[in-house]
């Protein structure tokens, strides 16, 4: 791998987990995210919200963790 290639991949992974590290922490700040639920379901749930919606895209991100988890995890009221 030349050392162009390796410094690229380099600065990949280390955005790769500060965005699975910010996602997983605002997950675990807002207390909502469903227990049992894997980092890699979280990440994966946002970034699909994220894609599909370009129009959030200048929103905060915390904003839009916590809108693409209530989205995806909507709370269950009692007795449905």
């Amino acid at each position: 791998m030349k050392e162009h290639d390796k410094t690229k991949a380099d600065a990949n992974q280390l955005k790769a987990g500060q965005y699975l590290g910010y996602v997983s922490g605002v997950g675990d700040a807002m207390g909502y995210v469903p227990a049992g639920l894997m980092v890699g379901q979280l990440v994966a749930v946002v970034s699909k919200y994220h894609k599909n919606r370009p129009e959030k895209w200048s929103e905060p991100a915390v904003d839009v963790v916590i809108k693409a988890s209530q989205e995806g995890f909507p709370l269950k009221r009692p007795g449905r």
